[in-house]
């Protein structure tokens, strides 16, 4: 382990590392939402003094100082010394050790022709027969009423342990499509590098390797001209495509299909600007390719929008209880599928704007880039619900919607 000189600023912790207090086990949890650090990191609960003062100027010494004499905690120097370089030596700074580590597991990513699983062990079992074990539970316990025919389908990107009720509702219709290409669009949670962000790699599971039509991305990139970014680094962190490469290879174990992974990046600066994102002139050239090639492929197709609703509460930045919003994000949440139900992506983004994204809606980017994509849809809501972190006052809200062509509803 590198020591960090006691008289040199320390840098910032980096922006993707997200702390959470159990107070029960006091304990400190570091997660990286960037998934440098793969695992989370348990610290005990002390060292949160020493975090809080780190702000890019303070030295060791500074720090030393502060919790030995104004805060009267025994602590030595080379304590406070050997705390930080542990910290650093992980990649929880914004250092030059990070720098290092950065660009050697980016480099294995650029390299691999796979993108490897990253919520498993997580949000999901992370072995074959205990994931199996459990998809068969939770789409056993929800029957089946009349199946809905789709097109093309919302549903969230959410925790599979907080939110996999909707997931079942829209998958246990979308289970009976023959279509064998998916495409499937989700939030970009972490990088905003390029409006869209597409990937060639094949998506690894515990239940098997989920495919990428490689021809598809690529006659994407051709018929925007290559626009947009091949950067595929957006996708090594991100959660929204993972979780539905997982329901689709178990739904579809023997179906040779493949998946067109899209992310989409943020719509704030339209919302700012008050323009419909369909005035810019890569969406339209992205939506008009995309719609090209789904028309192109017919009933081979499906095509899905990764997607959640409303973020509330202290976590997101707001002052209150999530909870003391809960019947209004409710009434929000469906006024918003009511306008998806009509197929109105310029509504649903009308709705959302007029309120300047205050409910932090992240289905937006990729379901209305869904509803430009493709001929006139309706739709059917199947699921709403909501989830509340207590320990952080928070909430978010997601729902499932499936969608059918309005000339083929009778």
């Amino acid at each position: 382990m590198k020591l960090i000189p006691l008289n040199e600023a320390i840098p910032f912790i980096r922006d993707s590392i997200q702390f959470s207090l159990i107070p029960e086990d006091n304990a400190l949890i570091a997660f990286d939402t960037d998934k440098y650090i793969e695992e989370p990191i348990a610290f005990h609960s002390h060292i949160l003094e020493i975090l809080e003062l780190i702000n890019g100027e303070n030295t060791i010494i500074d720090l030393h100082s502060i919790l030995h004499y104004q805060k009267e905690i025994e602590v030595t120097l080379e304590d406070v010394q050997s705390v930080i370089s542990y910290i650093d030596s992980i990649g929880i700074l914004e250092s030059e050790q990070f720098f290092l580590l950065q660009q050697k597991m980016d480099s294995e990513y650029f390299n691999s022709p796979i993108r490897n699983a990253i919520c498993a062990g997580s949000s999901y079992p992370k072995e074959k027969e205990e994931l199996h074990t459990y998809l068969d539970s939770v789409f056993s316990s929800n029957d089946s009423e009349q199946t809905i025919d789709s097109v093309a389908a919302l549903i969230p990107h959410i925790d599979f342990r907080v939110g996999i009720e909707p997931y079942v509702a829209a998958y246990k219709h979308i289970r009976f499509t023959n279509a064998i290409t998916f495409f499937i669009i989700g939030t970009s949670h972490y990088s905003n590098l390029d409006q869209f962000i597409l990937t060639d790699k094949d998506f690894d599971t515990p239940l098997g390797l989920v495919k990428t039509n490689k021809e598809i991305i690529q006659r994407l990139h051709s018929l925007t001209q290559n626009k947009f970014t091949k950067n595929d680094i957006a996708h090594k962190p991100e959660h929204s495509i993972e979780f539905h490469a997982v329901m689709l290879k178990y739904l579809f174990p023997n179906r040779d299909f493949t998946i067109v992974p899209i992310l989409v990046t943020s719509f704030q600066h339209f919302i700012s600007s008050g323009k419909l994102p369909t005035e810019s002139q890569k969406i339209q050239d992205f939506s008009n390719a995309l719609s090209s090639i789904i028309e192109e492929l017919g009933s081979n197709a499906y095509v899905i929008s990764s997607g959640d609703l409303a973020h509330v509460g202290k976590k997101f930045g707001d002052d209150v209880d999530a909870y003391s919003k809960k019947e209004e994000v409710s009434i929000n949440d469906s006024n918003l599928l009511a306008k998806l139900e009509l197929g109105d992506k310029d509504a649903f983004y009308a709705k959302i704007q007029q309120q300047h994204d205050s409910f932090r809606i992240c289905g937006l980017p990729p379901t209305y880039s869904l509803l430009a994509s493709m001929k006139p849809l309706q739709g059917t809501t199947v699921a709403l619900q909501q989830w509340y972190e207590e320990d952080t006052h928070s909430m978010v809200s997601f729902g499932s919607v499936l969608f059918q062509y309005k000339e083929e509803i009778v």
